[in-house]
């Protein structure tokens, strides 16, 4: 380690190399670049130059095409007029005045348009008045050479240049025209073509923009090589690079354009960049090979430098190794330092340690001065009967060279203090050690390690302290064949005082429990609080009947009222009980069966419960039915029925309520009686009370397309709908989406649902009704409403329980009561809707009673979309029944 940090402390000497070297291989790489941009510079300007000495060559050589056709035509012409009509093309071209080779047709034709004479006979009935250079010289009274476009010779079928002059009477009168085709390649020097190399470029072009001739590589023909030969005339007056985007070949080239001086045409000729640069692209390569080696061959050196450099620093700390030791001991702040020496026998065999230096610091952790512990022995500063276990740690230091740890100092060494971090490193004269008094950083983590394992409010083991300690706990009791037990405890109507008098009082009341479940158990006990209002007792080692004992003992105590600041508050425990072995031989699976337990003392309103295997499997159970719920609702098992309500006087459907069935793919229907109470358990019922709003929706805007007479349709809602999602956003939405008018939709509440949290739906049953929404109140008399409640939530129908009906035909009292109810609800404004309707008796008698709705099998059983539709068509579903009414008139 003093080794290395020597070498950090020397890092800068190793810089020195890679610096060199990466100087020499710059200096290399510079040279050769700046060799390599002259050659290329070179290269260009040998090349522009090049471009420009042909471009003057193709020039000269096109004048003089220019003016050998000039010269034959005007001599055609000549002939022609003078001879009256007599020349002969073939005998004269046989005299030998043009080179025949390019020679591609000469003609005389008559201001008719047909061949009067011709070097290619065979074509006198063809005309050429189509031809552009007839419609020129027919047009112009000029007698100058016209030259032709390229065309392909409708006689040698060889790319052509046509050159033209206009013949004229004895009066001046147009009388046809002398031409002469020539193959385009006349117009190029011969000796040119070798010199453009490969892809090079020639062209000549008039300053009409027309390419009268063009070639590549010497290949005549190519006129498509450059898509704007003007531009390029003009700017290619000054040689310059031109890139690849002038071609269509995608080849950059070194071009020069040259004007004739006599006729308007430009020579145009261009170099391919990547001929001309090939020798510098060789040179190039050739070069950086040559750098790319020597580069590595100074790596090599570097490295091999930078090698013996190590070497030379390693060596240098290993002279230096005993005074950085004492350096580092002697200069540690706090420290205290020591210089062992080792007492040897004449063998060679270490006897004894002793003090040769050390600092005061040193000294006074020995409860000593610096000159009274030097000279010290081991054996004199450790009694005998520890001499041996002390002195085997600086033995083993003297084997493995260096130690560092923490260690707990023991109550009868020599050393005054609780902590000690230690230091030892092995030195040719001995050890050097440093010993720094660490008892305050210990004790400071211990604080720490007490914070992370106590709750803050009660004082009491926390979850970390229990998950920390439980398995060890166990182990122990497996160990000693002990039972163990865990009480999964939960406070009853905790929830209440904290909502009603504040978190102030839930604090209280959290910290009196911990005190009273403190005094309730035996001193080897742990009370521990998980959170919230979660206690659990850890009982060991215990038996049978001591935890019935303790338990009880509890039940009874939260009997007792709490003495909080705000006044006397009650509050009962659910205990879980979960015992070791039986009930889980690990930490998880025993508390696990605990929270069960807890969980169904809750439930069964007992004040504690025994972990069973029967209620793991009705957790299971419940656990299995949520897991069902769910798929169907993934996979839209449910479906909803409606059942009629209809007017108690004339039969007619007047609404539908909607009941919704799970169509179980193994099951068949399954009846709301056995799912919609697990659902309203978790948030599955958020999920199925949507769709369930959004299928009726549906259902209505078919109805609606298909001309059904729709009547509203009442959908119930369960308490946890309002607590855990916005209702009135979803019945909104839904309306929206399916265009649905707000009156078609009513909303059903329990009666206890609406009691029990009437403050915290108020203000959604508000927002629900200023839709055009009617509320029911389901199962009404099972609760325990009053009417002031009622009409302050301004209900619109009363849905009177079943069980009040089925009593109407039993007893006078049944249908008194029935009678009240009716009464009080019409004074409210209230409608009132008879539920479970079994019999015709008790239609007769709710008919009498001025009964506005009845509702059940006697009317009809709910029934999908699809067979409800035929009965809504009908409207009534039984004949007009009415018989006196007792009800007074202005009751009804």
């Amino acid at each position: 380690m003093q080794r290395l940090q020597f070498l950090r402390d020397s890092s800068r000497l190793l810089f020195v190399w890679p610096l060199a070297g990466l100087l020499c291989v710059g200096i290399l790489w510079g040279v050769t670049f700046s060799k390599l941009h002259a050659e290329k510079l070179a290269l260009q300007q040998h090349a522009l130059q090049e471009a420009s000495d042909l471009a003057q060559a193709q020039a000269e050589q096109a004048t003089r095409a220019m003016e050998k056709l000039d010269e034959l035509t005007m001599r055609i012409k000549y002939d022609w007029e003078h001879s009256k009509g007599n020349l002969r093309l073939p005998q004269f071209i046989e005299l030998g005045i043009f080179d025949a080779s390019h020679l591609a047709m000469a003609a005389v034709i008559g201001k008719d348009g047909l061949i009067q004479t011709a070097s290619v006979p065979g074509n006198e009935s063809r005309s050429f008045k189509d031809r552009a250079y007839f419609q020129f010289h027919s047009n112009n009274n000029s007698s100058a050479m016209y030259v032709g476009k390229p065309v392909i010779g409708s006689f040698s079928h060889r790319l052509v240049v046509q050159t033209s002059r206009r013949l004229e009477s004895a009066n001046g009168d147009f009388d046809g025209v002398a031409m002469v085709s020539v193959t385009s390649d006349y117009f190029a020097p011969f000796f040119v073509g070798p010199l453009l190399g490969k892809d090079g470029l020639l062209a000549l072009i008039g300053n009409d923009g027309v390419v009268r001739t063009s070639a590549v590589s010497g290949a005549p023909g190519a006129t498509a090589i450059a898509d704007i030969y003007p531009e390029l005339a003009a700017q290619a007056q000054t040689p310059q690079l031109f890139d690849q985007t002038w071609f269509v070949d995608q080849q950059a080239r070194f071009v020069a354009a040259v004007p004739l001086k006599e006729y308007p045409f430009t020579a145009i000729v261009g170099l391919a960049e990547n001929q001309v640069m090939a020798p510098y692209e060789e040179s190039r390569k050739t070069f950086i090979r040559l750098d790319t080696a020597g580069s590595l061959l100074f790596v090599f050196f570097v490295l091999a430098a930078m090698l013996l450099s190590v070497r030379l620093a390693f060596r240098k700390a290993q002279a230096e190794e005993f005074q950085r030791a004492h350096w580092v001991a002697t200069e540690g702040g706090n420290e205290g330092f020591y210089m062992w020496q080792a007492v040897r026998s004449r063998s060679g065999a270490i006897l004894d340690f002793k003090v040769v230096d050390c600092n005061e610091r040193g000294a006074e952790l020995y409860g000593m001065k610096k000159a009274q512990l030097m000279g010290k022995r081991y054996s004199q500063l450790y009694h005998s009967i520890f001499f041996e276990e002390a002195s085997a740690i600086p033995r083993n230091v003297y084997e493995d060279g260096y130690l560092e740890d923490d260690y707990e100092v023991l109550a009868s060494s020599p050393l005054r203090a609780r902590w000690l971090h230690r230091k030892m490193v092995r030195t040719r004269a001995g050890w050097a050690v440093t010993l720094r008094d660490i008892s305050q950083i210990k004790a400071n983590e211990q604080a720490m390690m007490r914070m992370a394992t106590e709750d803050a409010l009660t004082g009491l083991p926390n979850r970390h302290w229990l998950l920390q300690n439980l398995p060890g706990i166990l182990a122990r009791a497996g160990e000693n064949g002990s039972m163990l037990a865990i009480l999964f405890i939960d406070l009853d109507d905790f929830k209440d005082v904290n909502d009603s008098l504040g978190h102030l009082a839930g604090d209280e009341l959290l910290k009196a429990t911990a005190q009273r479940l403190r005094s309730l158990i035996r001193p080897g006990d742990s009370v521990v609080r998980l959170g919230g209002d979660e206690f659990t007792i850890v009982l060991d080692p215990v038996t049978g009947s001591d935890i019935e004992t303790i338990a009880t003992r509890i039940v009874e105590a939260f009997k007792a009222p709490f003495e909080l600041s705000q006044g006397k508050n009650f509050v009962g425990t659910s205990i879980g009980i979960g015992v070791y072995p039986m009930d889980g031989a690990d930490m998880e699976t025993l508390l696990k069966n605990a929270d069960i337990a807890m969980y169904s003392a809750k439930t069964s309103k007992g004040n504690f419960c025994f972990f069973t295997a029967q209620l793991h499997e009705q957790l299971q159970a419940r656990l299995t039915a949520e897991k069902e719920l769910m798929r169907a609702l993934e996979d839209d098992e449910f479906v909803v029925h409606y059942q009629p309500r209809v007017a108690t006087r004339t039969g007619e459907i007047v609404g539908l309520e909607a009941l919704v069935r799970w169509n179980h793919p193994t099951r068949g229907e399954v009846q709301p009686g056995e799912f919609i109470s697990v659902a309203e358990k978790t948030d599955i019922i958020l999920r199925l009370g949507a769709a369930v709003v959004d299928k009726v929706c549906a259902q209505l805007a078919q109805w609606q397309s298909e001309g059904v007479p729709v009547v509203p349709v009442s959908i119930n809602v369960a308490a946890k709908q309002f607590n855990g999602s916005n209702v009135k956003e979803l019945i909104s939405d839904c309306l929206q989406r399916y265009a649905i008018r707000a009156e078609l939709l009513e909303i059903e509440l329990t009666e206890s649902m609406m009691m029990g949290e009437g403050k915290e739906i108020m203000a959604e049953l508000e927002a629900i009704r200023a839709l055009g929404i009617r509320i029911h109140v389901d199962d009404f008399g099972t609760g325990y409403s009053s009417l002031a409640l009622l009409q302050r939530l301004k209900v619109d129908v009363l849905k009177v329980d079943r069980a009040f009906t089925s009593k109407l035909d039993a007893s006078r009292e049944g249908e008194i009561f029935f009678r009240a109810i009716v009464s009080i609800a019409h004074a409210l404004n209230m409608d009132i809707v008879a539920e479970g309707v079994e019999t015709l008796e008790q239609l007769h008698i709710l008919q009498k009673l001025g009964c506005d709705e009845v509702q059940g099998f006697y009317i009809s059983r709910p029934l999908s979309g699809e067979k409800i539709t035929p009965l809504m068509i009908k409207g009534h579903l039984f004949p007009v029944t009415m018989p006196e009414t007792t009800i007074p008139q202005q009751e009804k």
